[in-house]
């Protein structure tokens, strides 16, 4: 009864790895996508009304059909949103380009608002990559746990045959804890560090571009 239920328990948190594997290689995807090279945001220029302009809402100066008469000059981001996280990025952006129209644009607040959203992400992703090696070390103290109520020395029992379902239940647990092992070293090694390194070029680029 006891090694079916570690059984289940085990294949159960080997189950949850590879789950959390696969969420955490899509975010990473997604955050290699925020900069891509060839969909970044165009500086674009338009007039809009003076009286939407003193609005003050950004979403409508924005929506202000282009080509329509109008007296104030704007300078924006135009996106296609492909990014959710640039998308946001872009937006606080303009927020501030058009609120601070006619005073000097100080560069480091736009590099404060990119770097704020892509820290965001990369938090995200760090916290979740140990994930599978703690999961993996849980099973272990579970399988050890439950081995140890599976020993009997009952009935003049060979000793050897008495600590077997430790020993068998020590050797499910530690599949798990190798699958967490090899998934936490496999994306903190290789896959994130090579996705931050292309992210941290892409958003140079961005970022030079803008200043």
């Amino acid at each position: 009864m006891y090694q079916i239920l570690e059984v289940i328990i085990i294949v159960s948190i080997i189950l949850l790895q590879l789950n959390i594997a696969r969420k955490l290689w899509y975010k990473i995807i997604q955050y290699k996508a925020i900069f891509d090279f060839e969909t970044l945001p165009k500086i674009s220029q338009k007039l809009v009304s003076k009286s939407v302009f003193n609005t003050g809402d950004v979403a409508e100066i924005l929506f202000f059909e282009d080509g329509v008469q109008g007296d104030v000059s704007i300078t924006y981001l135009e996106y296609t949103q492909k990014s959710k996280v640039l998308s946001t990025i872009v937006k606080y952006i303009n927020v501030y380009l058009i609120k601070n129209k006619g005073a000097s644009i100080d560069f480091h607040i736009i590099k404060d608002i990119v770097d704020k959203h892509t820290e965001t992400i990369e938090n995200q992703i760090e916290n979740r990559i140990p994930a599978p090696l703690y999961l993996g070390l849980a099973a272990t103290m579970i399988g050890i746990i439950i081995g140890l109520f599976s020993v009997s020395f009952e009935g003049g029992s060979n000793a050897l045959d008495s600590i077997q379902p430790l020993i068998n239940g020590v050797k499910w647990a530690m599949s798990a804890s190798v699958i967490g092992l090899i998934i936490t070293t496999f994306f903190s090694i290789k896959v994130y560090k090579d996705a931050q390194t292309e992210a941290d070029e892409e958003k140079s680029e961005f970022l030079s571009k803008l200043q």
